[in-house]
């Protein structure tokens, strides 16, 4: 999904306790601006949300919680200072304050999600690259042509993800040039195969199309 489409989120840490001016008033402005909340009065070692944009921490030790949000700000309040939060705002801030900082908060996420999208995203083609070396390595392994185009089906599926797939070849060896619909695999269905000879003409759409 485009991380432009996605809402962020605003997460409030406590121990309890009504909540202050700063806290009530953040809450309000996120909500007026689409923004999903969440509270937790003691954060979960093993609980991890990367939609979080904003965590308020109303408690005086805020370093568990960056690995929980990892794209994040964590913002104290000024009578909770922690060396781990990112921002101190104070407990009555209003929303000359706080509006920006959801907007800082937003952009800042949303920069986040970008660079992860991008990382994995390196890492895909990584993969990929390596399948294409794999899959060179075993065609020149191949001799037998009937075995070379089970392996090039075969190593295509793989890369694509796909259960099933089919391999035509064009034949202009003879005078009409037809499609040969040479082979399928289906790991789901045993499907019975029949090779078939294909005029490229109207009169096949398969073999007009090719």
């Amino acid at each position: 999904m485009n991380p432009d489409s996605k809402s962020p989120a605003l997460c409030v840490v406590s121990r309890g306790g009504l909540p202050g001016d700063a806290e009530s008033c953040l809450r309000a402005l996120a909500a007026s601006r689409g923004w999903r909340a969440a509270c937790v009065d003691v954060a979960d070692p093993q609980f991890v949300d990367e939609q979080v944009a904003l965590v308020l921490s109303t408690v005086a030790d805020c370093g568990e919680l960056k690995p929980q949000f990892p794209h994040a700000l964590v913002v104290a309040l000024d009578g909770n200072v922690s060396t781990a939060s990112d921002l101190v705002v104070s407990s009555g801030a209003g929303e000359a304050v706080l509006g920006p900082l959801l907007r800082h908060a937003e952009e800042h996420w949303r920069g986040k999600l970008k660079a992860m999208e991008l990382f994995r995203e390196v890492g895909a083609r990584r993969r990929r690259m390596g399948q294409l070396s794999d899959i060179a390595l075993s065609l020149s392994t191949q001799m037998d042509f009937d075995e070379l185009l089970e392996t090039i089906l075969l190593e295509a599926r793989r890369l694509a993800g796909c259960d099933a797939g089919s391999l035509y070849l064009i034949d202009e060896t003879e005078e009409t040039p037809a499609l040969i619909f040479k082979l399928t695999q289906n790991d789901s269905i045993d499907a019975p195969f029949r090779e078939q000879r294909l005029p490229l003409s109207t009169d096949s759409l398969a073999g007009y199309v090719a």
